[in-house]
């Protein structure tokens, strides 16, 4: 059950307490990467959300509160502060493992047969051999398996004569020589090359190697590997030789085909056995019925045309292995097939939405797919299932007026050409056409009263879009039109308004103006922070955060997506153990973080009530728009776009 704001800060902070002392615990939990960290990890959210009682997502944005554990690991030495993720997570399942062993285990461990005083790993387990195969990417980990030696050494199961793998030769310091090595190496492995990820990028083809693929393959650090993320090229040309990655589509499609990718590399690795097993309904393999963790995509993957590609080239393999019938007509096809055989289409729209009423659309492959000869009717269909819900005729008749209108709109930018819907349809549709009919409603073409009632039909349609099964659809809600009568709405204001309106105005900006002074030192305070920028216990107060504020921060606000600096993260953890919010401290301080809306309306009104120009125009008008001396006049002047002029 999720749990208000305060309850789960506290939940999460008096977990953290008793994991504090308790050091053989601290070894045991589960770590994953957070480049937030100073340390690059933190503990997982679904761990901390088990442990503490709290959501998923609770426990995601609450991260921060368990530092503390990692700080304490840090003074362990159970990990190691500016080492990567991958340093510190298996350095930490090394330690935990050998703290698990007993005196027997660790004297029955396997032995190197190059070297009786060597443990080896590679006997152990899979885990274990991994631990070895990074010894020559990351030191750290190297060193801490010579840590394990030593102790064993200490404990008289091993001899003096162990070799040592952080004192073998070191790998290559030049990020370059690493990475052509590695492409080198790499480039005839045809297996590796399916499992490579892709990640936008200026390339001929528009993508590249996944930067953190490469700086986890060959153990750099993300800014060499994304500077020399280039020279990783040629294995993009030799997946795409081979077959494993495709070229076409748009920089829009490169998630797609990284998709595809995925999808392929699924279904080439299955067995003719697990071909014939696959869950088939309705003539396609049912993703519902993969287990999650073995489903290769989502429905909703479908949106792109690399990945339809690639299922339709799937299922026509199945078609030849005889997994499923050549013949089998969905639907919506054989209700397509009736449609067409009643006649063609009618001459009345009335009468061709009571025909595309009777195609369910429970499903997204309910959408009829469109042709050259009715490039909108997923668009139609759509409304029409809409319209199929409403029983007066008014109603019907205004879910199809709405879909002529929308349609228009859409052939706009769309043009005629055949349209899938959740292709053109992103998060805001909805948005945009409000501006479209906005701008009618200015050029007297529509009444606000009609365009509401449209808005309304569209807004509608697309919930029933959100409903249908496999789209994952969702868009950015929107207000309609203040419905006026149409004759008044440049009636002026009466003197007696327009007085009232100009002494808010006035009030307004004294206000703004009071917000905007420069901030005064107060001196109040002291450095609550060692030279290693460490919080000193018992320092952490409101009034000490001041302190850093306008000693180290040189009084300028930092805020959580934006602190970079050890200080300036250390003073935003202190105003959260406050609990008192960041923002309410600086208002608490007279401090303004952020220059809103709430101080530059009043500037806007008042710019409005001297220039006298509309708010379209107000609200097009650029920093640059506004001149110091006009070459004709030598006064100030402001440059602006007139709608209904010709500029």
């Amino acid at each position: 059950m999720k749990t208000n704001k305060y309850d789960a800060n506290q939940r999460v902070i008096s977990w953290v307490e008793k994991l504090l002392n308790d050091q053989q615990r601290l070894l045991s939990l589960p770590l994953s990467k957070d480049t937030k960290s100073s340390w690059n990890v933190n503990l997982k959210s679904h761990f901390i959300a088990k442990e503490a009682s709290v959501t998923i997502s609770e426990a995601q944005r609450r991260r921060h509160l368990t530092l503390p554990l990692i700080e304490k690991m840090s003074k362990l030495d159970i990990i190691i502060k500016n080492a990567t993720s991958r340093e510190n997570i298996v350095r930490h399942r090394i330690l935990d493992w050998y703290n698990q062993l007993t005196f027997d285990n660790k004297t029955n461990l396997p032995r190197s047969k190059f070297c009786s005083d060597n443990i080896c790993l590679r006997s152990i387990g899979k885990e274990q051999s991994i631990w070895l195969n990074e010894v020559n990417k990351y030191q750290l980990i190297a060193k801490t398996i010579d840590e394990v030696h030593e102790d064993l050494l200490k404990l008289g199961v091993i001899g003096p004569h162990f070799k040592r793998l952080e004192t073998r030769e070191p790998r290559e310091k030049n990020a370059k020589n690493l990475i052509i090595r590695w492409v080198s190496e790499t480039i005839d492995d045809i297996e590796t090359l399916w499992n490579i990820p892709i990640t936008k990028a200026n390339t001929p083809l528009g993508f590249n190697i996944s930067t953190q693929y490469l700086l986890e393959a060959i153990g750099l650090s993300y800014s060499s590997a994304y500077e020399y993320r280039y020279l990783a090229y040629p294995l993009i040309e030799r997946m795409v030789e081979q077959g494993v990655l495709v070229t076409q589509g748009s920089s829009k499609e490169i998630q797609g085909i990284e998709i595809r990718k995925r999808l392929s590399n699924w279904y080439r690795r299955l067995s003719k056995d697990d071909k014939l097993s696959l869950p088939i309904f309705a003539n396609k393999i049912s993703l519902k019925r993969i287990p999650s963790d073995q489903r290769p995509i989502n429905k909703s993957d479908f949106r792109y045309s690399a990945v339809k590609e690639a299922w339709q080239l799937i299922h026509a393999d199945l078609e030849e292995l005889g997994v499923i019938d050549a013949n089998y007509k969905s639907v919506a096809e054989r209700e397509v097939e009736r449609l067409n055989k009643a006649k063609k289409r009618p001459k009345s729209q009335k009468e061709y939405f009571k025909q595309l009423e009777l195609v369910e659309l429970n499903n997204f492959s309910d959408f009829i797919n469109p042709s050259q000869s009715e490039p909108f009717i997923q668009v139609e269909q759509l409304f029409a299932s809409r319209a199929k819900a409403v029983s007066s005729d008014s109603g019907k008749s205004n879910y199809r007026n709405a879909s002529s209108l929308f349609i228009e709109f859409l052939a706009q930018t769309h043009g005629d050409k055949p349209m899938e819907i959740l292709e053109v349809f992103d998060d805001h549709i909805l948005s945009k056409y409000r501006k479209n009919l906005q701008q009618q409603i200015i050029s007297n073409k529509t009444s606000s009263h009609h365009a509401n009632t449209i808005l309304s039909c569209v807004r509608n349609a697309l919930y029933r879009l959100a409903e249908v099964r496999g789209t994952k659809y969702s868009f950015f809600d929107i207000n309609g039109f203040e419905a006026v009568r149409e004759t008044n709405t440049k009636k002026p204001f009466s003197k007696y308004e327009r007085n009232q309106i100009l002494k808010a105005i006035d009030l307004g900006i004294a206000d703004s103006r009071e917000h905007l002074k420069p901030y005064i030192k107060t001196g109040t305070g002291q450095n609550p922070l060692r030279k290693d920028v460490s919080r000193i216990l018992g320092l952490s107060t409101i009034e000490n955060a001041r302190w850093l504020f306008e000693n180290e921060l040189n009084c300028k606000p930092v805020h959580y997506n934006t602190a970079e600096s050890p200080v300036e993260k250390a003073f935003l953890q202190i105003i959260t153990d406050s609990n008192e919010g960041l923002m309410d401290v600086y208002n608490q301080w007279g401090v303004v973080p952020l220059i809103g809306i709430d101080i530059l309306v009043p500037y806007l009104l008042k710019l409005a009530q001297v220039t006298g120009l509309n708010s379209d125009s107000l609200l097009s008008l650029d920093i640059d728009d506004y001149i110091d001396s006009h070459p004709a006049t030598s006064r100030p002047c402001l440059r602006y776009w007139k709608e209904r002029s010709d500029g």
